[in-house]
C-alpha cells in the first residue's frame, strides 16, 4: 500500500478563533481552532428600512461579512446619502449569519456562552407564574428531542392590553431527558469547543474565524460501516476472532484497537469505560451497535452518536469472516499514531468510515 497525499479543510461548526498559522506542523491531537460561544437565537435587523434605502443597495452600505463576530455597538452599516451620515449598529454581540439583498435584512445570531453543567432544569410553572396544570399544557417539546440554545421549550399566549408571546428557551445543546408535568430536564450533549487537526501534516491555508487547511501524507483504508465521529491514538492490534470484555485492560487506555474478528457488546461497554477512543474490527452485529448507540440511532446516517468509543467495521454485519490483508497491514503499523472516523452515510452522497495511518518521519 502506498502513502497518499491528503488535503483536508477543517471547519468549525460556528465562527470562533483559528489558533494555527500557515506553515505550522501539526499532529492529529493538536487544537487548530476553537469556539468561545455557541450561536443562539437569530435577530433580524432591517437595515434598508433603518437607513431608508433600497434593499438592492445593501451590499454598498454593509460593513461586515457573513461569519464575522461583532461586538455590541459595532457599526454594521453606514450610509452618507444626502450628506447626513446614517449608521446601524449591532444591538448586541453576535455572529453575522446572513445578509439578504432581497429583503434588506442582516441576520445576527446571538452568542450563547458554554454551559458546563450536565443538566438544565426548567420549572415552567415558576417561570411563567402559573399553575402546574396550566404549565404542563404550554410545553411543546417531547422526550429525547434534541434542542439547541435559544430553542423554545414552552410558550404561552398572553393577551390583556396587547398580545404577547411568553416563552421559556433552552440555554444548552442537549436532548430532552425527562418531562415531569410542569418541569423539563435537558441533558447536555458533549459538543467540543475545540477543533483538532485530525491529520499529521502542515497548515497550508487558514480562513479567519472558520477553518484551516492541512496537507498530510498517510496510508488510507476505508471501512464498510461505522458509528461515532473522529478519534485518534496509537494503534494496538489484537489477534482474536471474538473480542470480549476480558480481552480489554486499562493498559489500552487512549489507544485505538484493531481486532481481527468480531466485537461483543460487553467489549464495547468496557472500552468506553476504560477510555479507548476507537475499535477497528471485521464485524459486529447491528443489534449490538444499535443497543450501544442508544435511543435515536439511525443506521443509515451515523457519526453524531454520543458514544465514548467509535467503531469502524471492515466487513459486513453478522459476518464471521475475519480481516485478512487489512489486519496484517494494521499489525505491521502497530504503535503508530492513527486517526479514524466512523461517520457513515449509506444513501446519496455516500460517506464511508476512514482509517488514516501516518508514517514515521523519513518513511516513504
Amino acid at each position: 500500500m502506498n502513502v497518499q497525499e491528503i488535503i483536508k479543510t477543517r471547519t468549525l461548526p460556528y465562527a470562533g478563533n483559528v489558533v494555527a498559522e500557515v506553515g505550522q506542523r501539526v499532529k492529529p491531537d493538536d487544537v487548530v481552532a476553537e469556539m468561545n460561544f455557541y450561536p443562539g437565537l437569530v435577530l433580524r435587523l432591517r437595515v434598508s428600512e433603518h437607513l431608508a434605502i433600497s434593499p438592492r443597495l445593501l451590499s454598498e452600505v454593509v460593513q461586515v461579512e457573513v461569519g464575522q463576530l461583532v461586538d455590541k455597538g459595532q457599526i454594521l452599516a453606514f450610509d452618507s446619502k444626502w450628506h447626513q451620515p446614517q449608521i446601524m449598529v449591532a444591538p448586541e454581540a453576535g455572529i453575522i449569519g446572513m445578509v439578504s439583498k432581497t429583503l434588506g435584512i442582516v441576520y445576527l445570531r446571538r452568542l450563547t456562552e458554554f454551559n458546563p453543567e450536565p443538566f438544565e432544569v426548567h420549572d415552567i410553572a415558576k417561570e411563567f407564574g402559573i399553575s402546574e396544570e396550566e404549565a404542563a399544557k404550554t410545553i411543546i417539546v417531547r422526550r429525547n428531542q434534541k434542542v439547541v440554545p435559544g430553542q423554545i421549550l414552552a410558550q404561552q399566549q398572553w393577551q390583556e392590553k396587547d398580545f404577547e408571546l411568553k416563552y421559556v428557551a433552552s440555554e444548552m445543546f442537549g436532548s430532552i431527558y425527562k418531562i415531569d408535568s410542569h418541569k423539563i430536564w435537558i441533558k447536555s450533549r458533549e459538543i467540543s469547543r475545540k477543533l483538532y487537526a485530525f491529520l499529521a501534516g502542515e497548515i497550508v491555508d487558514t480562513k479567519p474565524y472558520w477553518s484551516v487547511t492541512i496537507k498530510s501524507k498517510a496510508y488510507k483504508l476505508s471501512g464498510s460501516y461505522g458509528i461515532g465521529g473522529e478519534r485518534f491514538g496509537r494503534l494496538v492490534a489484537i489477534d482474536t476472532e471474538y473480542l470480549k470484555d476480558d480481552d480489554i485492560g486499562a493498559r489500552y487506555k487512549d489507544n485505538i484497537l484493531a481486532v481481527k474478528g468480531k466485537i461483543s457488546h460487553d467489549a464495547l461497554l468496557k472500552a468506553a469505560k476504560i477510555g479507548i477512543p476507537a475499535i477497528i474490527a471485521a464485524s459486529c452485529d447491528l443489534s449490538v451497535l444499535r443497543e450501544y448507540a442508544g435511543e435515536g440511532f439511525i443506521p443509515g446516517i451515523t457519526g453524531n452518536e454520543e458514544v465514548k468509543t467509535s467503531v469502524v467495521l471492515t466487513n459486513t454485519f453478522c459476518s464471521d469472516d475475519l480481516m485478512g490483508e487489512e489486519f496484517d497491514f494494521l499489525r505491521e503499523n502497530e504503535g503508530k499514531f492513527i486517526s479514524v472516523n466512523g461517520t457513515t452515510h449509506i444513501r446519496a452522497g455516500a460517506i464511508r468510515p476512514e482509517i488514516l495511518i501516518f508514517p514515521e518521519e523519513g518513511e516513504d
